[in-house]
C-alpha cells in the first residue's frame, strides 16, 4: 500500500496521470475442501476435543427430567453432575438421556500379569490402584444409588475408571430403576470384594441392552462376613443321665465356610446339673460355642440324678464365610429383568468371578444375553454363580457363554442351583468351552428345554425334565459364524431345528453401529450413522449423494432423506420428530448454494429403523463480493473501461471482500 501512496504522491499536477484503478489480480483464497476421510464410524472414533477435564457442572445440557422431556447429558461434566445429584438421593421418577458419547478418558487400558496400563499419546503409564487422584487420567466415583431411568441411547460413556478401597464398586451400588441401551467401553472398575460393571446390587430393576468392555478387577483376597441361622429352642425334662442328637441345617452360603458359632440362653431348674454340647459343659445364661464347620449335628447330653428341667433358647447359628465376586454386569440380582445384557470385559476375582451375574434371587430373568469375555478366578462361570432360596421364579433364556473360563473350578452357564422351591428355568442356552454347564443342583426342581454344551452337561444333581444335550457336532446348534453377535442366516434356514429362535436371537443390540446398514454417499466419502460434532466439507460445484445398502443381512426396505439447510446438527429427538421426509430411489443432486446436512431414515426387512447423516456441506457457486474504497468512491467489479482520477494529496485506498458461504481466507493485491 506505501508503493501505490508513492506513486500517487510523485504525479505532476501538469501531467496527466492516469490513475488506473487495474486490478489485475485481487486474490480470494476461498479452500473448496477435497472431502476424502468423512466419519466412517461414528462411535470408534471420538472426539478429543469432548474430552472430560474433570469438572463437575452445574446443570444438564436442557430438559426438566421428565418423561417427555429427559434431562439431556452430552459431556463427561454432565455426567458428573448426574452422579452427584443422584448419588445420595437416588433421583426417582427422573429421566436422563445421553445425546454423545462421553468421554471420560481418552487413553486405553490394559491389564497384564496383574499390571494395570494407560497407555496415552503412545506412553505406557502404571496404574496403581485405590490412589484418590491421578496426574494421566481422570477417576470417576460410584453412584451409591440410583431409582430413576437412564437411556444411554446406544451411546458409550468411553473411559470410566473406578477405584477405591470401597467392598463394594460398580457405576451403581444400588440399582433400583432402570437403564438401558447403553455401552461402557475401554472402562476398569478396580478393587471391592463384591465388583461388578453396571451395578453391585440391584432390586427391583430392568436394564436392557447394556454392553460392558474392558476390565473388572476384584481385589486379590476374600472378605469375612457372617450370617445368622435361627434354631427352634430346646427344653428337656429327665430325672437320669441322657443325651440327645440334634441335626441342623446350614442354607447355602456363597462363599468359604470359615467358623460356625452356636449362640443362645441356657437355664435349667437343678444347679447340680451338668449340660454339656459336643463335649463342652455350657454355663448357665448367655453362651457362646464353636462348632466343627464339618458337622451339622448337636450332640447334647444332660447329666442329672433328680428330676430336672434343661432350657435352650434363642438358639442361632454365625455362619461366618469369606467371600469375593466379580460379575460383568451385576453383581446381586434381586426381582430384576435383564435383557440383552452383555459382556466383553475380562474379570478377575479372587473366589467367584462370573460373565454376568454372581447371584440370582426373587423373580430374576436373563433373556438374549451372553459373555464372551475371559473368566478368571478360583472358580469361574460363564453367566451366573449361584441361584439360591428362591421361592418365586427364575428364568434364563436365549443366552450363552462363549468366553474363555480361566481357574480351578470351571462352568460354562451356572455354578450351583440350590434349595430352590420356586420354579427354575433354564431354556435354548449353550456353552462353547469344554467345561461343565451346570456344577451343582440340589434341593430344586430345575426345568431345561434343550440346553447345548460342546461335552460336558451336568455334574451333579438331576434335571426334573428337560435335555442337556452333549454335542460333538455343535454346528447343528450353534451357527456357523463362531458365535459373533451377527446372524447366519444360511444356518438358520438350514437348521430350523436350532436351539435359537430367529426372532429373538441374542444379537449385540449397537451391531447396527459398530457394522451399519447403510451408508450416505459423496463421491469418495461416506458416513453411516448419526454424528453431532460436524466437519466442514466445501463444494465449488454441484454434487449428488447416493444411499447405500452396506449389510447383505439386514436388507432396506425402504429409505428416505431430508436436507436440513442449517449449520447446527439436528439432535436424535429432533430427527425422529421430521414430517417432511423425502422418499429416496435414485442418485439426489444438490445444486442450489446453501449449507446443508443429509439426514438419511432406513427402514431395513423387520421395520427396524436406524438414523444417519453427513457432514455439513458448503455449495458456494459464486464468488465473493469484493469492494474497492477511496474516499466516497467504491469499485466492487473487474472493468475493462478505466477512468481517469487525479489528485494532489495522500488517499487511502481500503479493500474488503465478504463470503457468506465460504468466508474469506485472506486478501492480495
Amino acid at each position: 500500500m506505501n508503493r501505490f501512496l508513492n506513486f500517487i504522491n510523485k504525479t505532476s499536477k501538469r501531467i496527466k496521470v492516469h490513475y488506473l484503478i487495474v486490478i489485475v489480480f485481487i486474490a480470494l483464497f476461498l479452500t473448496f475442501g477435497i472431502p476424502t476421510l468423512a466419519r466412517f464410524k461414528n462411535r470408534s472414533i471420538l472426539d478429543s476435543t469432548n474430552l472430560w477435564d474433570g469438572s463437575v457442572a452445574t446443570s444438564y445440557a436442557s430438559g426438566t427430567g421428565t418423561v417427555s422431556d429427559p434431562y439431556i447429558i452430552t459431556t463427561g461434566a454432565e455426567f458428573a453432575f448426574f452422579a452427584s445429584s443422584c448419588s445420595t438421593t437416588g433421583c426417582p421418577n427422573t429421566y436422563f438421556k445421553l445425546e454423545d458419547d462421553i468421554l471420560l478418558n481418552d487413553g486405553s487400558f490394559s491389564y497384564t500379569n496383574s499390571n494395570l496400563i494407560y497407555k496415552k499419546n503412545g506412553v505406557d503409564n502404571n496404574i496403581t490402584p485405590y490412589q484418590n487422584n491421578y496426574a494421566v487420567l481422570n477417576k470417576f466415583n460410584s453412584l451409591n444409588n440410583f431409582s430413576g431411568y437412564l437411556d444411554g441411547n446406544s451411546f458409550r460413556i468411553y473411559g470410566l475408571f473406578i477405584t477405591n478401597n470401597d467392598e463394594e464398586i460398580a457405576l451403581f451400588k444400588n440399582l433400583t430403576g432402570e437403564v438401558k441401551d447403553l455401552y461402557l467401553e475401554n472402562t476398569v472398575m478396580y478393587g471391592g470384594h463384591n465388583t461388578a460393571g453396571l451395578a453391585v446390587n440391584s432390586d427391583g430393576a430392568t436394564v436392557t441392552n447394556v454392553l460392558v468392555d474392558g476390565f473388572i478387577i476384584g481385589k486379590n483376597s476374600n472378605l469375612s462376613t457372617s450370617k445368622n441361622v435361627e434354631l427352634s429352642d430346646i427344653s428337656k425334662n429327665t430325672s437320669s443321665d441322657t443325651s440327645d442328637s440334634i441335626n441342623y441345617d446350614i442354607p447355602f452360603i456363597n462363599g468359604n465356610i470359615t467358623g460356625i458359632t452356636l449362640n443362645g440362653s441356657y437355664s435349667t431348674t437343678n444347679n447340680s446339673s451338668t449340660l454339656k454340647i459336643n463335649n463342652t459343659e455350657i454355663d448357665s445364661g448367655d453362651f457362646e460355642l464353636d462348632l466343627n464347620i464339618n458337622s451339622s449335628t448337636l450332640n447334647i447330653d444332660y447329666i442329672t440324678n433328680s428330676d430336672t428341667t434343661f432350657v435352650l433358647e434363642d438358639l442361632y447359628l454365625e455362619v461366618t464365610y469369606d467371600f469375593s465376586y466379580s460379575s460383568g454386569i451385576i453383581s446381586n440380582s434381586i426381582d430384576t429383568t435383564m435383557n440383552g445384557i452383555i459382556n466383553k470385559a475380562n474379570i478377575y476375582g479372587n473366589m467367584y468371578s462370573n460373565g454376568l451375574v454372581n447371584n440370582l434371587t426373587g423373580t430374576s430373568t436373563i433373556i438374549n444375553s451372553y459373555n464372551k469375555g475371559t473368566i478368571t478366578g478360583n472358580t469361574s462361570n460363564g453367566l451366573v454363580n449361584s441361584i439360591n432360596d428362591n421361592s418365586t421364579s427364575i428364568t434364563i433364556t436365549y443366552s450363552y457363554n462363549s468366553g474363555t473360563l480361566d481357574g480351578t473350578n470351571k462352568y460354562g452357564l451356572v455354578n450351583n442351583i440350590v434349595d430352590n422351591s420356586g420354579y427354575i428355568g433354564i431354556g435354548r442356552c449353550f456353552n462353547t468351552t469344554s467345561d461343565y454347564i451346570i456344577n451343582n443342583i440340589s434341593g430344586s426342581d430345575l426345568l431345561i428345554n434343550t440346553v447345548g454344551t460342546l461335552t460336558n452337561g451336568v455334574r451333579n444333581g438331576t434335571i426334573t425334565s428337560g435335555t442337556v444335550d452333549i454335542v460333538s457336532d455343535f454346528s447343528n446348534y450353534a451357527r456357523t459364524n463362531a458365535f459373533n453377535e451377527f446372524v447366519d442366516l444360511e444356518d438358520i434356514n438350514t437348521n430350523p431345528t436350532n436351539i435359537w429362535v430367529y426372532d429373538t436371537l441374542p444379537i449385540l443390540y449397537i451391531d447396527d453401529i459398530n457394522n451399519p446398514i447403510a451408508s450416505i454417499n459423496i463421491n469418495n466419502s461416506s458416513w453411516n450413522s448419526i454424528g453431532y460434532r460436524l466437519r466442514t466439507y466445501k463444494f465449488s460445484s454441484s454434487f449428488s449423494f447416493t444411499i447405500t445398502s452396506v449389510d447383505n443381512l439386514r436388507g432396506i426396505k425402504e429409505a428416505y432423506y431430508y436436507l436440513n439447510q442449517g449449520t447446527t446438527p439436528l439432535r436424535r429427538s429432533e430427527i425422529e420428530a421430521i414430517s417432511s421426509w423425502e422418499s429416496y430411489s435414485n442418485s439426489v443432486t444438490i445444486d442450489d448454494e446453501g449449507f446443508y446436512i443429509i439426514y438419511v431414515k432406513v427402514i431395513d426387512n423387520d421395520d427396524n429403523v436406524y438414523y444417519l447423516n453427513s457432514d455439513l456441506l458448503v455449495l458456494d457457486l459464486s464468488a465473493s463480493e469484493i469492494t474497492i474504497t477511496m474516499n466516497t468512491t467504491t469499485w466492487n467489479s473487474l472493468d475493462n473501461t478505466l477512468i481517469d482520477l487525479y489528485f494532489n494529496t495522500n488517499r487511502t485506498v481500503s479493500i474488503s471482500a465478504v463470503d457468506e458461504l465460504s468466508g474469506v481466507k485472506n486478501i492480495s493485491y
